[in-house]
């Protein structure tokens, strides 16, 4: 490495993907991004806890460009609707989960600000979304409403609900 350039840290290759959107009352919503990496052997759990530490040496390699894409995407979303957005709170981390499977797991947070469409009153959720929401095969994306709230209509439909929770 010369001239002060920093090489970007490298990431487990992803098996799947669950992003969680709770909705809050004033039109914010809570993201959170799991990143699972299966780990079936010993091999890949020692990988794993080498990469945590790295990971914990300098989350900033890793919350940084995360930040960076996540500031665009909000950005281009408030261009598209004329609504003012931001996005804050950032937070990273790591963790091995053990049950069902063992699975190396990244979470990435962040708060959006003015997620949210209000019409006559309810929250209403999609306009972010005009350019669609990819889910690859093994992902899924669960969008979970304030307490209080019924969720009225969905389009496209979910693969599950449960009360305030529809999952795709």
């Amino acid at each position: 490495m010369t001239g002060g350039a920093v090489a970007q840290q490298s990431q487990p290759d992803a098996d799947n993907t669950v992003t969680r959107i709770e909705v809050h009352e004033n039109g914010s919503a809570r993201w959170t991004i799991q990143i699972r990496t299966r780990l079936n052997t010993d091999q890949r759990v020692d990988e794993y806890r080498a990469f945590q530490t790295r990971f914990r040496n300098d989350t900033a390699q890793y919350l940084d460009p995360f930040r960076t894409r996540i500031t665009g995407v909000v950005a281009n979303a408030a261009n598209a609707t004329g609504r003012p957005m931001r996005a804050t709170n950032f937070a990273a981390a790591t963790s091995i989960q053990e049950v069902p499977r063992r699975w190396g797991v990244v979470t990435y947070a962040f708060t959006w600000t003015n997620f949210t469409a209000t019409r006559n009153g309810p929250l209403v959720v999609g306009d972010v979304f005009q350019g669609g929401f990819f889910i690859a095969a093994d992902d899924s994306l669960q969008l979970v409403a304030p307490d209080g709230y019924a969720i009225t209509q969905v389009e496209p439909a979910p693969d599950s609900q449960d009360g305030g929770t529809v999952t795709w």
